[in-house]
């Protein structure tokens, strides 16, 4: 795995990146209610809607994505002239996107796919809208577009959803102006095949269109194992430098010029919304390798986006602090409060409960590991603030600390209990109450020796909408009591 530096070196880099996306819009409206019987009609449920929500799919959504990561985006495609694809506009610009090159037209009907959702389960999905390639009058108004801009963009991403845009004309002429000035290329369609002539930069193929190109029989497992010598024939038929090819919870698979080369694994995660979980893939590792990563590197970002979108319960894309939370959720320390408030963010987003507290932890001792152990079975995530040097120097005398931070900060690394530990102390303010702002904590832990009077944070707690809880002490151990023993043993020993 990268380093976390690594991490932030390639997404610093994303807001500098103009992104081109060509594809095909879709609307994706999901209907939510619940249903508790069958209708005397016919065997189907009755569902009483509650909700409805709307959001732009299909090649918008991995504009959405790529504009939520960082980077200046604009969107070429065919909309009806109708309220959809009003909405699906609106939507976009709202978010940032430049929609200039999005041809509407009058006959045409907005393509939607709506999903009848009940209980977290999909029961049905309606699609309509028109399929149909666009006028030409229309094709004509994309290639003026292409003709004009396309040199401007680092990066081009096609969607297609055979929906009707990627015509024979439109993909020979794609293939004409990415000779004249080459911009990295990426490619997820239904018929992989149809690109071939363009060379894309990568594809990016599922399972179930990697078998039906490759004409191989449905596994549920050894799948890797089933596809790892296939890199030369899928090599041959997309013309892709690089493929990597998404298995759902098995992870991807990544092959370069035809040699399969990486796995890079899945992430866990509870009752996935997978749709459009492929657009934030090839969108994220678009933007990484424009960003100097390499193919393993831009892999392991991708599917980490991936992860964070297929937790959330609809179509929606991977926030680029969304991004760098979730990298910080895998790595124990955390640097700051500004770090912390977007860590803290992302678990809130998942309905965690954070635990925080607080200690300079000098000489980790069973008093210790006693009390964060129980601190823990508050909630879900326990965040320790550590204080600095300077600020034990300041609180316990210029003999102190014992152990530097980095050397406290390792010990307590390797408390199972411990989710992350962050710094804290300045000589304004010897108090966590940043870090307190910052996490918005459902729980603050103290010792049985503090009480709410001699505890200044306490007023920050209840701010954000946290409750103060105490934790006896394991009687007879302390830090303090531990250093005048060695003292004393220390003295006895040079007496003798």
């Amino acid at each position: 795995m990268m380093s976390k530096n690594r991490h932030e070196e390639i997404m610093d880099h994303f807001n500098q990146l103009k992104v081109l996306v060509i594809g095909d819009l879709v609307m994706d409206i999901y209907l939510k209610g619940d249903s508790f019987r069958l209708s005397p009609e016919g065997p189907v449920p009755v569902v009483t809607i509650s909700s409805r929500e709307e959001i732009p799919g299909g090649a918008a959504n991995a504009a959405i994505n790529l504009k939520a990561l960082g980077a200046q985006v604009s969107f070429l495609a065919i909309a009806g002239d109708d309220k959809d694809g009003d909405k699906a506009c609106k939507f976009m610009e709202k978010a940032g996107i430049n929609c200039d090159a999005i041809v509407r037209e009058p006959f045409r009907t907005t393509v939607t796919k709506t999903r009848l959702v009940s209980n977290g389960q999909l029961l049905s999905r309606f699609d309509c809208g028109s399929q149909n390639p666009p006028s030409a009058d229309s094709e004509q108004k994309i290639f003026q577009f292409l003709k004009a801009r396309y040199s401007r963009f680092d990066a081009v991403v096609l969607g297609d959803y055979k929906a009707g845009l990627f015509t024979p004309a439109l993909i020979e002429f794609l293939q004409q102006i990415q000779q004249q000035s080459p911009a990295y290329l990426a490619l997820d369609s239904k018929n992989l095949p149809l690109f071939t002539p363009l060379q894309p930069s990568v594809v990016k193929p599922n399972y179930v269109e990697a078998i039906s190109l490759l004409n191989l029989q449905s596994l549920s497992n050894n799948r890797i194992e089933q596809l790892k010598n296939y890199g030369p024939t899928l090599y041959r038929l997309t013309g892709a430098e690089h493929i990597t090819l998404t298995l759902d919870e098995e992870g991807s698979m990544l092959f370069e010029k035809g040699e399969y080369v990486h796995h890079t694994p899945a992430y866990q995660v509870e009752a996935p919304h997978v749709v459009g979980a492929g657009d934030t893939f090839i969108s994220t590792f678009t933007l990484a390798q424009c960003s100097g990563a390499n193919t393993v590197e831009a892999a392991e970002l991708a599917t980490a986006a991936a992860t964070v979108a297929i937790r959330k319960t609809t179509t929606a894309p991977c926030f680029l602090t969304e991004l760098k939370a979730f990298f910080s959720t895998q790595n124990k320390y955390v640097s700051d409060a500004k770090e912390l408030e977007e860590l803290s963010q992302f678990y809130h987003q998942q309905g965690k409960n954070i635990v925080f507290t607080n200690g300079c932890f000098d000489i980790l001792h069973s008093g210790h590991v006693s009390y964060l152990n129980q601190s823990k079975n508050y909630g879900d995530v326990l965040i320790v603030g550590l204080n600095n040097d300077e600020s034990i120097k300041r609180l316990k005398g210029s003999s102190r600390p014992i152990n530097e931070l980095a050397d406290r900060i390792m010990v307590l690394s390797g408390l199972s209990s411990i989710d992350h530990i962050v710094p804290f102390g300045s000589a304004e303010d010897d108090t966590p109450s940043a870090l307190i702002r910052a996490a918005k904590p459902q729980y603050y832990i103290k010792g049985g020796d503090y009480n709410m009077q001699n505890l200044p944070e306490a007023k920050v707690v209840e701010e954000v909408g946290g409750q103060v809880a105490f934790i006896p002490l394991v009687p007879d151990h302390s830090t303090t009591n531990m250093i005048k023993k060695i003292n004393a043993d220390a003295k006895m020993l040079k007496a003798i």
